[in-house]
């Protein structure tokens, strides 16, 4: 792993868990100066060298685009765990969608649904390739949950896109199948 990825790592650790844990406190929407971002990540030894063209070169490589810069501010764009609310726009998705998880958590899943858990939004992906290497993190043979997205929007389900994901607030288990 690259410096720059440490950085996008521990970037999305500030802004997307513990921004107050470092002096930050973001606006209704997520958002903190990127100046105020430096200082902070400057005051820990191993990250002094960091300047502001590498936090944009960060939120310019991410593939997944986790941040968003507008003007001299900064946010994670999903994810989140500390109180905020990000306003999304309702969108219509595709037919399917996938989350992948670990193979431990299907049976609570097909009890309760998809829950946001720790975070605000359950995470969805376009693609079961994508949703395997999200539930890879947790488990090395994961379960791919196939989600009837469209049915789910057309009966009264809201999606939001972040970055390449798609963002729900749950998930009914009658909008799931194994994948």
């Amino acid at each position: 792993m690259n410096e720059l990825e440490r950085l996008s790592r521990f970037l999305s650790y500030i802004l997307r868990h513990e921004p107050e844990k470092f002096g930050l406190s973001p606006n209704g929407d997520g958002y903190v100066s990127i100046e105020s971002l430096l200082d902070q990540i400057r005051k820990k030894d191993r990250w002094r060298w960091v300047a502001k063209q590498h936090i944009i070169e960060v939120v310019e490589r991410s593939e997944k685009k986790r941040f968003e810069i507008v003007g001299n501010k900064i946010r994670a764009v999903y994810g989140h765990t500390f109180e905020t609310v990000i306003h999304y726009q309702p969108v219509t998705p595709p037919e399917h969608l996938f989350h992948g998880t670990a193979r431990r958590n299907v049976e609570k899943i097909e009890q309760e649904g998809l829950l946001p858990m720790k975070r605000q939004y359950v995470h969805l992906s376009v693609t079961p390739e994508d949703a395997c290497k999200v539930g890879l993190r947790r488990d090395k043979n994961p379960a791919v949950l196939k989600v009837s997205a469209l049915k789910a929007h057309n009966e009264g389900i809201k999606f939001y896109t972040a970055g390449d994901l798609f963002l729900a607030k749950r998930i009914p288990r009658k909008y799931l199948a194994i994948a």
